[in-house]
């Protein structure tokens, strides 16, 4: 076997052993919806084009509902094989498509991506890196399946065929080539609305969001969301592509990815309104793009290690050690406070959007992380550089799985859960943020869910229930909170810790 096809190999398999833990990861929030599609105790009309709800049902079928986490890990496994082929492709060196493969296998957002109950994290880009692919190789056969399966998978796939073709013009390839594309994008698109007229309420569901609202958008809700996705992706990735414009053939030779970043986060951001929606999940799409763009030149920075950069990598690490603050996602003015004063060490809670179960991060290493690689990639110090966003994306990583400096909220929520299904006097339940809906519902002790966002008020429901609540602290919720005032009225049963998340289940069946 060659060298580069052993490194390969290694990094598949890694990625494989990252995303095993993964799987195991509670259904929590909008996850249990699609589960109950799948499994057909949910008979609301489909949103979406078909495609992921038909996966969901064979596949359930054969391996259980419960493991559904499995569902995209084998179009996520093709992802690393294609950012590996189409980085290689662009950059003509193994070398290259080893580190992007590398990039993508060993990230934090990608394993999410790979394991999450949705369609934005493994299938879609599926589809994008295929049909790109396929049109690098001039497999014109193939370009027309992947984008047949892209429009049946998600209707922002439109997105890759706008970039694709502002990238076939901008290059203005021969008029044979033109035609094969335009001939296939009508195709394409007569295709999928055809397959609209019998799925009427795809479209409906997409002229819900408003458009070019800027006067009544949540611009701290779009911004907050943004920074976690930015927190999960990593400096290594984010500011790495910026690196990549030194070069002034890189953009030309990764202009199409470039594009498709820019007309993703214009349709996200700027065209339609996802502020108050899950957009964490909606920006899984930069993780490829930016792994190709990024790639080749976080290889050029590599040099020899030296001792500095290495001893200033172990300072921002052991950051994570010292005490920290756990404060409430509500207000956000709490956030905002520290970290416009000197006070960086609290914990942010990471979530990825409708699932899974997040995790806590400490502010003050990923503050210094990202503030330190910028002066890295200013001033030119590679290998400062690379040893941060290498320690970065390990620190993450295991936060996200395994949750082994903070403790992990998934862990206390299994507990919290199968205690309660195993306890025979609990028999209906209030969960805090939907934690574990479908497990609930499983055992048929769901009764419904609670948060404490300003925007909503469940007092009402709160002082009519005579039931049980189960509260993962994740995130945390403020002492003087009306909601938790009103539980807190209540008997505290049985509490579950794991280092800085704990839970408590309330027995409010006995208030008058």
């Amino acid at each position: 076997m060659q060298r580069h096809h052993l490194i390969l190999l290694l990094i598949f398999v890694g990625f494989l052993l990252l995303a095993i833990p993964a799987t195991g990861l509670i259904y929590h929030q909008d996850e249990y919806s699609w589960i109950m599609q799948f499994d057909g105790t949910d008979h609301s009309k489909p949103i979406h084009p078909p495609l992921y709800l038909f996966l969901g049902k064979t596949v359930g079928s054969v391996i259980g509902f419960d493991n559904l986490r499995w569902l995209t890990v084998p179009f996520a496994i093709a992802n690393v094989i294609l950012v590996y082929a189409i980085a290689y492709a662009l950059s003509e060196r193994r070398s290259v498509g080893l580190a992007a493969a590398g990039l993508f296998a060993f990230n934090a957002y990608s394993i999410l991506g790979a394991t999450m109950i949705d369609i934005d994290g493994a299938l879609l880009p599926f589809f994008v890196l295929l049909a790109y692919y396929a049109y690098l190789r001039k497999w014109w056969w193939l370009l027309a399946l992947a984008l047949i399966g892209g429009f049946f998978a998600k209707l922002s796939f439109i997105i890759f065929l706008g970039a694709l073709i502002a990238d076939v013009l901008s290059r203005r390839l021969s008029r044979k080539t033109l035609p094969w594309i335009g001939g296939g994008a009508i195709l394409v698109v007569g295709l999928y609305f055809l397959a609209s007229h019998f799925l009427p309420d795809v479209v409906t569901y997409a002229q819900h969001y408003n458009i070019f609202n800027f006067a009544t958008r949540s611009y701290a809700d779009l911004g907050y969301k943004l920074l976690k996705s930015f927190v999960f992706l990593g400096p290594l990735l984010m500011l790495g592509i910026f690196s990549s414009l030194r070069e002034p053939e890189y953009f030309s030779r990764y202009r199409f990815w470039w594009l498709y970043l820019l007309f993703s986060f214009l349709f996200y951001v700027v065209i339609f309104d996802f502020a108050t929606y899950t957009i964490e999940r909606y920006f899984l799409f930069m993780i490829a793009p930016m792994v190709i763009i990024a790639a080749e030149s976080l290889m050029n920075m590599m040099r020899k290690i030296r001792t500095i950069p290495v001893l200033v990598a172990l300072l921002v690490i052991a950051t994570l050690f010292v005490p920290h603050d756990v404060i409430p996602l509500f207000p956000k003015t709490g956030f905002v406070d520290r970290i416009l004063s000197p006070s960086w060490n609290f914990l942010i809670p990471i979530m990825g959007g409708s699932g899974p179960v997040g995790f806590y991060v400490s502010a003050l290493f990923v503050g210094l992380s990202w503030l330190l690689m910028a002066y890295a990639l200013l001033w030119r110090k590679g290998t400062l550089f690379v040893l941060l966003g290498v320690g970065y994306t390990i620190v993450i990583l295991q936060e996200f799985l395994f949750g082994g400096i903070y403790g992990s909220a998934n862990r206390v929520a299994w507990d919290t859960v199968n205690y309660i299904n195993a306890n025979p006097e609990i028999t209906r339940v209030n969960t805090y943020y939907d934690i574990a809906p479908y497990d609930l519902r499983v055992s048929g002790k769901y009764e419904n869910r609670f948060y404490v966002t300003p925007k909503r008020d469940y007092t009402k429901s709160l002082e009519k229930y005579r039931l049980h609540y189960m509260i993962v602290h994740f995130p945390e919720i403020a002492p003087d909170d009306k909601h938790l005032a009103l539980i807190k009225r209540c008997p505290v049963i049985q509490e579950f810790r794991d280092k800085r998340v704990y839970s408590e289940v309330y027995d409010c069946t006995k208030l008058p």
